[in-house]
């Protein structure tokens, strides 16, 4: 996850500087093409390519040799009494000593008996921090994505509470008037629709005008876009790079 983090970053930066340099030099193909590439890698956790020169590898600290001698020669130690080895009181029995007042100790030092009368050390889990994040993170997701999902069925209820079809349009979608919008919009990413205001009925030059933007954004796929621009917000809400990019 930290080198989908890492990598997902500096790419939008790297995007980012690049169409500031270069504002007004580089087609609107050239620049949908780059944000492509930051949605890809957003939407994967893992790298389609590795490469030498990547980001993670320049940022890794490279590890440490040690030189060992070529050859070994054995310590053999000199003046050394031979020590008897000591045969044990009991050699045929298991020795342990319990102590009967076992039951006596503090409820707080976790220390059972097993059936055979021995003491057993309790089994420390270390929670690290990898435990505390992916919760947060996925809670956060879920957060996300419910507030996206709430926010567009309610937009889409409203539109169809106020809306009215318009006929004898040119344009490639259905067109409606409505009262929900402030400004004309396309919305819907299955059955895609534009949406007009009553103030821009009132001059036919402007309706064509607006007709046309809102059939360029549907023929940028926009409406798809949006949408996979939310799952990268939910997958990344923590990273405000992304909250930039998008």
């Amino acid at each position: 996850m930290t080198q989908w983090i890492i990598t997902s970053s500096v790419l939008i930066v790297i995007i980012a500087v690049l169409r500031f340099v270069l504002r007004g030099k580089i087609s609107l193909k050239l620049q949908y093409a780059l944000w492509g590439l930051v949605l890809i890698r957003l939407l994967l956790p893992f790298s389609v390519f590795e490469s030498p020169a990547s980001v993670l590898n320049l940022l890794q600290k490279r590890e440490e040799t040690v030189d060992l001698p070529a050859i070994y020669e054995p310590y053999e130690p000199e003046n050394v009494t031979p020590v008897t080895p000591v045969t044990p009181a009991f050699p045929d029995e298991d020795i342990f000593i319990l102590d009967d007042n076992i039951e006596h100790i503090e409820p707080e030092t976790n220390i059972t008996v097993d059936d055979e009368g021995f003491v057993t050390e309790p089994e420390i889990r270390v929670i690290s921090a990898k435990d505390i994040i992916i919760p947060i993170w996925i809670g956060g997701i879920a957060v996300f994505v419910a507030v996206f999902a709430v926010s567009n069925i309610r937009f889409s209820k409203k539109l169809k509470n106020t809306r009215e079809y318009l006929s004898g349009t040119k344009a490639w979608l259905p067109v409606y008037k409505s009262s929900a919008v402030k400004t004309p919009c396309l919305f819907g990413a299955i059955k895609p629709a534009i949406y007009v205001t009553e103030e821009v009925l009132k001059d036919e030059k402007t309706i064509c005008h607006v007709l046309e933007h809102e059939t360029t954004h549907y023929r940028h796929a926009d409406n798809i876009w949006s949408v996979l621009r939310c799952f990268c917000l939910a997958l990344h809400w923590y990273n405000p790079l992304v909250w930039v990019a998008a």
